[in-house]
């Protein structure tokens, strides 16, 4: 399996898990794409 760490780096420096994907860790990517999700839904409110 190819790595790309720099992309991939990038990647999820931009959005949580989107690094993961790129590496073709699915299971991981989505996890933490979940969590960040979950965590910015659950922020807006404090923010408005």
């Amino acid at each position: 399996m190819k790595c790309y760490s720099e992309k991939a780096s990038i990647l999820s420096i931009l959005f949580m898990g989107l690094g993961q994907l790129y590496n073709r860790q699915f299971g991981k990517g989505i996890l933490f794409a979940a969590v960040e999700i979950l965590f910015i839904v659950y922020m807006l409110p404090f923010v408005s």
